[in-house]
């Protein structure tokens, strides 16, 4: 798990990819979004890390490993003697019905 330096907390967000059949147009320009539902992952970002993952902290390694990806670079600095990264880490996703979704159901 990534460590930000002086304890500062990643900012969190999520991320929905929709399960869908696909679109079908109702009307000039509107289109009715078929969903079955969606798989919603946290996102971890980290403006300044000293640490990065490692194998262990993603599922392709470890059936409980907490992460499916990250990217992370490394900045051109130096804090203590550590290098600094910058960057994110994508957790393992959840299934979400499809009127937990935020927006406005069926219409994008």
């Amino acid at each position: 798990m990534p460590r930000n330096i002086d304890g500062c907390q990643p900012f969190v967000s999520h991320n929905w990819k929709l399960r869908s059949g696909g679109a079908v147009p109702i009307g000039p320009g509107k289109f009715l979004m078929q969903a079955f539902g969606a798989d919603k992952s946290q996102v971890d970002t980290y403006v300044a890390a000293i640490t990065l993952p490692v194998t262990e902290d993603f599922t392709g390694a470890d059936v409980d490993g907490e992460y499916v990806q990250s990217s992370f670079q490394r900045l051109p600095y130096v804090a203590n003697g550590h290098e600094i990264f910058q960057g994110s880490v994508t957790h393992r996703s959840e299934f979400e019905n499809e009127n937990d979704v935020p927006g406005e159901s069926g219409w994008f």
